[in-house]
């Protein structure tokens, strides 16, 4: 496999998707040569732009060394170059399953058109899930393929979870970095547990735990990389207070106003020690949210809602998402927050509506048809309803403020 010419061989291509059941691309510099599928599937692609490679931040002149990487719409890809000329790309896949709810805060979050959710969420559905141990296999297999220079393992030798936690791939910088330079998913968990339950004092033993561990490197600008790793907590711990009963609208807002304070320091220290009092503001939002004594069926059925809020949902589908009859949740619910569950939906998609009314150029009705009205009058008079002005003084508003 030494001879660059074999790369350009379509068999070889073949192969390794065969073998890998993983779309495979070949690039020379950034001409792709081949592809398999001809027509690689990837969410720029979807959304009108470039294909997979012009997305990724790859360090150059890594030869014969995997690089992990993540496109700006949490695509994980397997970036190999072989070479000074060639370079082999392994995906788009996911390294978990993902979920709808992922499709519809992409949207958000990137600020896309409501037309665009269809089309990602079908995209999302049918990415392959790599899981970690897989993918640190493949990287080693492309590894001994295409260089040799790395010994087989002896036979039994398989990575123990242990072991593979401390085996790096080489990186750009002069030390090695962790193929997943990331906390330990368990801890990972046990913060998310902490946050929902309010638990302050292990919550902070947790995120202290989860600092001991050397930071990803996740930009090659020090300060860029160290905001972007706070950045991922936060989302984290956005995610695990919207788990925790807390509103999205709430739960987005804090972000943003956490993210806007990171922004606006570019001192390290300063940085680091915005993290615990962030932390601990995403638990005084469940905190909050549980004084209101929302009972965990409650929470659940909201927590459905808020993921499913551009789908076709109804008290019976919300029932069988949660486990509980449909007539025992209508009156818990009602108990729990005043609201019937339809008039509660309805509250939950204006409140996400204001946002793709204010930053996207999608017209009302479109927004309305998204959010499952039934039609464009029904959803002004509802939006006027929770808002007191209608969607397009809302927007002309908001514009005028900007």
């Amino acid at each position: 496999m030494r001879n660059h010419a074999h790369l350009r061989e379509e068999p070889v291509i073949q192969i390794l998707s065969d073998a890998l059941r993983l779309p495979v691309s070949l690039y020379e510099g950034e001409r792709c040569l081949l592809s398999l599928p001809e027509k690689l599937p990837c969410a720029a692609c979807l959304l009108g732009g470039p294909g997979p490679l012009e997305g990724l931040k790859p360090v150059r002149g890594q030869a014969c060394r995997p690089q992990y990487l993540e496109s700006p719409y949490n695509e994980k890809f397997l970036y190999f170059e072989w070479g000074a000329e060639y370079v082999l790309l392994l995906g788009a896949f996911a390294t978990e399953p993902p979920e709808d709810r992922d499709a519809y805060r992409l949207i958000r979050s990137l600020r896309l058109s409501t037309a665009d959710y269809p089309s990602l969420l079908r995209y999302y559905r049918s990415l392959p899930v790599v899981d970690e141990a897989r993918l640190f296999s493949l990287g080693q297999l492309l590894a001994l393929l295409f260089d040799g220079a790395q010994p087989a393992p002896l036979p039994g030798a398989a990575l123990t979870p242990a072991r593979r936690e401390r085996v790096s791939f080489p990186s750009g910088g002069a030390d090695n970095a962790p193929l997943f330079s990331h906390p330990p998913f368990r801890l990972e968990q046990e913060i998310v547990r902490q946050i929902i339950s309010g638990d302050r004092p292990n919550a902070r033993r947790t995120l202290a735990e989860i600092n001991a561990l050397p930071r990803a490197t996740l930009a090659r600008d020090p300060i860029r990389s160290l905001k972007n790793s706070l950045i991922c907590s936060c989302a984290l711990f956005t995610r695990a207070a919207i788990a925790g009963g807390v509103s999205s609208e709430d739960a987005f807002a804090l972000s943003d106003a956490c993210i806007q304070s990171l922004e606006g320091t570019d001192d390290p220290a300063a940085m680091e020690a915005l993290e615990e009092p962030m932390m601990l503001s995403f638990i005084d939002l469940v905190d909050s949210q549980a004084q209101r004594s929302l009972s965990p069926v409650t929470r659940a059925a909201i927590r459905h809602i808020d993921g499913h809020l551009a789908d076709r949902i109804s008290l019976a589908s919300i029932a069988q998402a949660v486990y509980i009859h449909p007539s025992y949740l209508s009156r818990r619910f009602k108990l729990d927050t005043g609201d019937v569950i339809s008039a509660f939906i309805q509250k939950r998609r204006i409140s996400e509506a204001k946002h793709f009314i204010r930053y996207t150029n999608d017209s009302i009705s479109q927004i309305a048809s998204f959010f499952q009205f039934c039609s464009q009058s029904h959803f002004i008079q509802v939006f006027k309803r929770f808002t007191g002005v209608t969607p397009q003084a809302y927007r002309d508003a908001e514009a005028g403020g900007r």
